[in-house]
């Protein structure tokens, strides 16, 4: 079996090039929105019975993010994941999420927030951090 190095290539380019007018479509209409994306569609069922962890990440970790929706404002999260290779880049699924009572969300703003965060919810073990 051969492997043609151009066809990968062009493969790649074409991939960064879907993802980068994902990511400017994103800018100019959704740049203020708060925005998720899923590998699957979202449906009312699985927020409800709190799924959302099965099909957003799969297998969750303990190192990874607390199961939940995670957002970003605009394409923030997009950028990010387009210049590590993240997997959440190729989501097909994008939502524009509309917060109803933004009092019940917690906003990190910052690392001292953060850390914070992180002593107050935070149960270590020798093994683990558990939130």
């Amino acid at each position: 079996m051969s492997y043609d190095l151009n066809k990968e290539y062009n493969n790649f380019i074409n991939n960064i090039t879907k993802n980068i007018n994902k990511i400017n479509y994103i800018d100019n209409n959704y740049s203020k929105s708060y925005i998720h994306t899923s590998p699957e569609p979202l449906t009312k069922k699985k927020l409800k019975n709190n799924l959302i962890d099965n099909i957003t990440f799969g297998y969750q970790s303990v190192y990874e993010n607390p199961v939940g929706i995670w957002l970003s404002t605009g394409s923030d999260w997009l950028k990010w994941s387009l210049m590590v290779n993240n997997k959440w880049l190729n989501n097909p699924y994008i939502y524009e999420i509309t917060l109803k009572k933004k009092n019940k969300i917690l906003f990190i703003k910052n690392v001292k927030e953060l850390i914070n965060f992180d002593k107050k919810y935070c149960k270590y073990d020798y093994k683990t951090r558990i939130i």
